[in-house]
């Protein structure tokens, strides 16, 4: 940031506005609209725009929106036209008895919430929407121009800040990461049957650790393949058989304390049936719907109840004929 000199040698200059959105045709004395705002008022200034704030340098803007005063207390309020930023302004306070070229940096998250340098230091888990930090002038020439329970509300065009103090970091770097398991494939019954029943909601998005900073080292888990890209800046996640951890011996559960539904016959947590409890395929022909017909001498008997289809070859309905054997053999001989 720059010294108080340099601040000195640039007072009648617009910075940190674009020249002509302020300080035009300054009355010498008297309260002053935006477009006019006195170039002693902000020495300096700087944004940074978070990595959630959908802010295009080519499409929008940051600029002094108010300028407000109750009391002692002297309100600074930026806004941005970027969608995502317009309902979240920052605000930067001084007193009337503040010295030459403040300063004062502000952070404002997500939720709307702000805070400054004052603030007692407790980290917050996400990322900034936007911040900033600013730099006033002298107060009393402040204070003589704007009255108290006064204000100076900008126009369209007015105040707008030099693009070149503006950095734009919106979807340029992992600020954090979040871990949660997707829920897993469910067992649905039989036509005709009741579905299964679990004592938890289903379908849904199971969270894990929240916020995840700093050095973050990922590792393959069960049946599954890291392939990491350094040019592309990428890590891919395969689905591998045997890979990573291998294969689990049992079930992984999705989230802590997951039960299989009620009744469930083999407590299976996704409420189905083992695999050898399943036919896949016949003669390798599969499923998922068999049609086995009886023929000539096969009888085809279903046992509903026990999930069993009997298959028995009984020759019933085939003609069969016997031969005498010694008959066969002199017939043969000769």
């Amino acid at each position: 940031m720059a010294q108080s000199n340099w601040f000195n040698q640039n007072k009648n200059r617009s910075f940190p506005f674009i020249k002509g959105t302020v300080g035009v045709r300054i009355p010498e004395s008297g309260p002053v609209t935006m477009n006019q705002l006195p170039h002693d008022f902000i020495a300096d200034a700087g944004f940074i725009t978070g990595v959630e704030s959908y802010f295009d340098v080519e499409e929008h803007t940051i600029y002094l929106y108010r300028v407000s005063r109750a009391g002692d207390t002297v309100l600074f309020e930026f806004r941005s036209d970027a969608p995502v930023l317009y309902d979240y302004p920052m605000v930067f306070t001084r007193d009337i008895d503040d010295a030459e070229y403040s300063v004062e940096h502000v952070e404002v998250s997500v939720e709307g919430s702000q805070s400054s340098e004052s603030d007692s230091g407790e980290d917050y888990c996400e990322e900034p929407l936007w911040s900033g930090y600013l730099v006033t002038g002298e107060m009393e020439s402040i204070a003589a121009r704007l009255a108290d329970g006064e204000e100076i509300v900008r126009e369209t065009g007015d105040a707008e800040v030099e693009p070149a103090l503006i950095q734009n970091i919106h979807a340029t770097i992992l600020a954090a990461i979040d871990l949660a398991n997707a829920d897993r494939t469910r067992a649905t019954a039989s036509d005709g049957c009741d579905d299964p029943i679990w004592s938890y909601p289903t379908g849904v998005i199971y969270p894990g650790e929240k916020c995840v900073q700093g050095d973050v080292k990922i590792k393959p888990g069960y049946n599954t393949k890291l392939l990491q890209d350094d040019l592309a800046n990428s890590i891919t996640i395969l689905a591998k058989k045997g890979q990573g951890a291998g294969e689990p011996c049992e079930e992984v559960p999705v989230f802590e304390g997951e039960t299989p539904p009620e009744g469930a016959s083999n407590d299976l947590l996704a409420g189905g049936l083992l695999c050898n409890e399943v036919v896949r395929s016949i003669n390798g022909v599969g499923g998922p719907l068999f049609q086995i017909t009886a023929g000539l001498g096969v009888s085809v008997v279903a046992e509903p109840e026990n999930n069993k289809v009997i298959v028995d070859v009984n020759m019933i309905g085939l003609a069969v004929c016997l031969f005498d054997l010694s008959q066969v053999s002199e017939s043969l001989s000769e």
